[in-house]
């Protein structure tokens, strides 16, 4: 009676170490997919705007923030608590200090309206999240930041995507994947 026992237990151990086992390749391989779909997120350099003109920019009468670009209309800038999900579709870098898309990532950003618009508004929203570094004053990085996000936010508006469509999050600080240049950067997530 004791033998079939331990007989018993050898044999559960094993199909349960065998179990476990294949869990973990799934879990595995399901990672290791869903990396290598993602890590194809197309990378765009900026073209430079100088910092003062950043900080000119956009500031009402009463301090209240405004974006303004040539893309879209000039309205007040508000964030969203929406957080993001999944890998950014696109991601535009931009150099120290600079605001403005060049033309390789308008150019992206306009494939990428495309492919939003013909999702249609109730299927989509577009997150957008400005990133920067901790080089210069916080004030200086959130505004610089946020000028990026709403350039593209703008790009993607003079491209079709309907504006209501389109949220910001508010700047973040990121010091990167060890690289200086991730953390200057704006990420568009459709969700």
């Amino acid at each position: 009676m004791q033998d079939e026992d331990d007989d018993l237990r050898i044999v559960l151990g094993a199909l349960f170490g065998i179990l476990a086992l294949v869990i973990g390749l799934v879990i595995g391989l399901g990672v290791y997919t869903l990396n290598q779909a993602t890590a194809g997120a197309p990378v765009v350099e900026a073209a430079p705007t100088p910092v003062s003109e950043v900080m000119n920019a956009g500031h009402g009468g009463h301090g209240a923030m405004v974006a303004q670009a040539p893309d879209a209309p000039a309205e007040a800038v508000s964030y969203t608590d929406i957080a993001p999900v999944g890998a950014a579709q696109l991601k535009v870098y931009f150099d120290v200090g600079q605001t403005e898309l060049s033309e390789g990532a308008r150019t992206d950003v306009s494939a990428l309206a495309g492919i939003v618009t013909q999702m249609g508004a109730n299927e989509a929203v577009v997150l957008i999240s400005g990133y920067h570094d901790e080089s210069g004053t916080a004030e200086v990085n959130a505004e610089i930041a946020k000028q990026r996000a709403v350039n593209v936010r703008n790009a993607l508006i003079g491209h079709g995507v309907a504006s209501a469509a389109v949220l910001l999050r508010k700047p973040e600080v990121t010091l990167g994947d060890g690289d200086a240049a991730e953390a200057r950067r704006v990420e568009i997530r459709v969700q």
